[in-house]
C-alpha cells in the first residue's frame, strides 16, 4: 500500500513469482493492491515483472483496472491502459462478475474525468449492458453528463445499443432516460 518495492523484490528473489501469492481474502493480486493505492511506479514495476497480472481477476471478477477506476486513481488507470499495449480493448471491455466494465464503474462512482478518458480509449464500451441491463450511456444520461453527446456523436455501436435495449426485457431504456432528461432541459 505504501509502494515498498523492496519487500516485493525480496519475495521475487526467493524464486517465487508475484502471481503465486493471493494477497487478500477476495483474491486480489499485488497489482490490484498497488492500483488501489495509487502506486503508479510500483504498478509499472509489477507489470514489467509479470505482465499476466494485468488481466488477472480477483474473486469478484475485477481486473486491476476496475479497482483503479473504483478508487479514482486516474494516473494509475492511464498507466495500466498504456501497459496493456495491444490488449487495451480487451482490458477495457472486460467485465467483472456484475458484468460491469471499467466505464460502468467510473460512471457509477461519479469519476467523470476517468469516464470521459475511458470512453475515448474504447468507444464501443458505452453501449455494453451490465447484469442489471444498464449501459454506460444510460448512466451518463441519468446524470445529465456532457459525455452523452460524445457517446451519441461517436456513431459507434448505436444500432447495437438500440437492438439490445429493445430485445432485453431487463434493459434500462436509454430512450426513456433521454426523454426524461430532455424534459428537464438537459442536452437539447
Amino acid at each position: 500500500m505504501e509502494g515498498d518495492r523492496s519487500s516485493i523484490v525480496e519475495i521475487c528473489n526467493r524464486g517465487s513469482k508475484l502471481s503465486d501469492y493471493v494477497w487478500t481474502p477476495n483474491g486480489s493480486t499485488v497489482l490490484h493492491i498497488a492500483a488501489s493505492a495509487g502506486q503508479r511506479d510500483l504498478v509499472k514495476w509489477i507489470v514489467s515483472e509479470e505482465p499476466g497480472l494485468l488481466d488477472a481477476p480477483d474473486s469478484e471478477g475485477n481486473l486491476p483496472t476496475h479497482i483503479a477506476v473504483r478508487t479514482n486513481q486516474f494516473e494509475v488507470v492511464q498507466c495500466l491502459v498504456e501497459l496493456a499495449k495491444e490488449n487495451v480493448e480487451q482490458i477495457l471491455r472486460a467485465e467483472n462478475n456484475d458484468k460491469n466494465t471499467a466505464l460502468h464503474i467510473a460512471l457509477e462512482n461519479h469519476h467523470d474525468k476517468i469516464a470521459s478518458w475511458l470512453f475515448q480509449k474504447c468507444k464501443p464500451t458505452f453501449y455494453l449492458l451490465n447484469a442489471q441491463g444498464i449501459s454506460p450511456l444510460y448512466l451518463a444520461v441519468n446524470r445529465k453528463l456532457p459525455l452523452v453527446k460524445d457517446m451519441l456523436d461517436s456513431g459507434v455501436g448505436y444500432f447495437n445499443l438500440v437492438q439490445k435495449t429493445l430485445t432485453l426485457p431487463r434493459a434500462k431504456s436509454v430512450v426513456h432516460a433521454m426523454i426524461t432528461a430532455r424534459n428537464q432541459g438537459a442536452y437539447m
